[in-house]
């Protein structure tokens, strides 16, 4: 029996001649097209001919061969319109591996244009929170400064990303404006969207000297219009306000971070998922943090309705305070990933419920926490430099803070306590770190950590409460727990908070 072929239109060359089931057997599409459809023609012409030969190759392969950077946006893509799955998944690994590998900024902008097209693309996000997510431990000054020296080109939501990435990176941000204004006669669409979205105060009290040079520049521009010179004033006006709110939290820093009475009050307080977001509305809750730290409570006494849990989620939308502290990915999937070792029922609804944190904006950020582990080598130390603290001249020792763990008093066999920050100078007077003033209890979440063995491997548990020992009744050889505070940076950013 002759097997069946189909016509491949190209861009360039003559058309090929290819078996039905080699384009097939793997593509959706394709099946779709020449089973469903009848089609004996199938047009690949938008694609260059050198990207067809290798999709045609691996499709008979069933494997990616060794691609070069300019191949991979045309192969991926290929893999995503035919439906090729497989292929599809291979470039995205191979995009993870050059994400991973990532250290030049000519890399980082391989990474983050090819991130970015497949977020206009398809409107996928989990190859850009991948990208973001390597790049935001490493110094992107000269990547972002690169990036962004021709803001004109640039797209609204690639200067969000920027800004987001920048974290507290004021000068780069403000030199970035000036170098644009240098080549403009008045203000665009795209430098007023920066404007918009980037925090002034922090610049202005970061880098007060820059700031004014660049609001003067901007508003010396040769065209600039009145209705610019209203805006910009505004702005500065606006920032002045914003300032003061900075200087006002400096002088009215908070010394308790963890009151273990307090604590078990809320966890007796809220026994249903009303309960949480009362709570958040009267300014008990005020950390996603601790929202999930109550929810681990709830459900592991009680199952909540579906009905409930999408009821609970739309609440939480709309009463999220902008102040809130928002939880970190990595806080979640370490929760998510100990609650699937859980042989409790429940815990499939709980995962289910963080999944849809985890898609929420509002409630779920990577940039917004600094996570600061405890020193291994001595109790309560934390290395920490805040955002606010600007060029430190102090030297011999490092930024940080210091905690101190004061024992309560003792409920059925379990201690309760409260944990301060001890902002007296004194306290760090035979330590290796030194104390800031900005820095305050109520932008603190203190949690810790404990690993032990699930059948075979190990897994990680997290929280303040040590509720591993009910949701992971099977989980043995505990080892010793590490201590973490997640430092809420989101009024200290480049990028204003939204």
């Amino acid at each position: 029996m002759v097997e069946q072929t189909v016509v491949i239109k190209m861009k360039d060359g003559d058309p090929l001649l290819v078996s039905k089931g080699r384009l097939t057997a793997d593509s959706r599409e394709l099946r779709r097209q020449i089973d469903e459809l009848n089609y004996d023609v199938v047009e690949m012409d938008d694609f260059e001919t050198e990207t067809v030969s290798l999709f045609l190759s691996v499709l008979d392969d069933k494997t990616l061969k060794k691609i070069e950077k300019p191949m991979f946006r045309e192969i991926h893509k290929m893999g995503v319109v035919f439906e090729v799955n497989w292929l599809k998944e291979d470039c995205r690994s191979w995009l993870v591996e050059k994400i991973e590998s990532a250290k030049e900024d000519q890399d980082k902008v391989f990474t983050f244009d090819e991130c970015w097209f497949i977020v206009k693309k398809w409107e996928e996000w989990e190859m850009m929170h991948k990208l973001l997510s390597a790049l935001y431990p490493k110094d992107n000054s000269t990547f972002i400064s690169d990036y962004m020296s021709n803001i004109d080109k640039l797209e609204f939501g690639q200067i969000d990303l920027m800004l987001d990435l920048g974290g507290s990176d004021t000068k780069t941000f403000l030199t970035i404006i000036q170098q644009n204004l240098t080549r403009l006669t008045t203000l665009n669409e795209n430098l007023k969207y920066m404007l918009h979205n980037i925090n002034l105060a922090l610049c202005s009290e970061v880098n007060e000297e820059l700031y004014l040079v660049v609001m003067k520049k901007m508003t010396e521009l040769p065209d600039i219009s009145n209705t610019d010179l209203r805006f910009l004033t505004r702005l500065m006006i606006d920032t002045a306000k914003s300032v003061r709110y900075y200087r006002d939290r400096k002088n009215e820093r908070t010394i308790e971070l963890y009151g273990g009475t307090e604590f078990e009050q809320l966890l007796g307080n809220c026994k249903t998922l009303s309960d949480v977001t009362n709570a958040v509305t009267e300014g008990h809750l005020k950390s996603m943090f601790l929202v999930i730290e109550v929810l681990l409570n709830i459900f592991l006494k009680s199952t909540p309705a579906i009905e409930d849990m999408q009821l609970f989620m739309t609440t939480l939308d709309r009463l999220h305070d902008r102040q809130m502290q928002k939880v970190s990915l990595h806080y979640v999937n370490l929760v998510k990933e100990m609650l699937k070792c859980s042989n409790l029922e429940q815990s499939k609804l709980l995962i289910t419920l963080l999944d849809d944190m985890k898609n929420n904006a509002k409630l779920c950020k990577t940039t917004e926490n600094i996570i600061i582990k405890q020193d291994e080598n001595q109790r309560g130390q934390f290395v920490f430099k805040h955002p606010l603290s600007g060029t430190c001249t102090k030297s011999g020792s490092k930024c940080g803070f210091l905690l101190r763990f004061r024992p309560l008093s003792s409920r059925q066999g379990v201690w309760q306590m409260t944990i301060e920050l001890y902002t007296r100078q004194e306290a760090y007077k035979n330590t290796e770190i030194h104390l800031h003033d900005e820095v305050s209890a109520h932008d603190m979440f203190w949690y810790r950590t404990c690993t032990g063995i699930f059948e075979g491997s190990p897994v990680t548990a997290v929280g303040r409460k040590k509720w591993w020992k009910s949701w992971l009744p099977n989980v043995t050889d505990w080892k010793t727990e590490e201590f973490y505070v997640a430092y809420n940076v989101a009024d200290y950013r480049v990028a204003k908070r939204k």
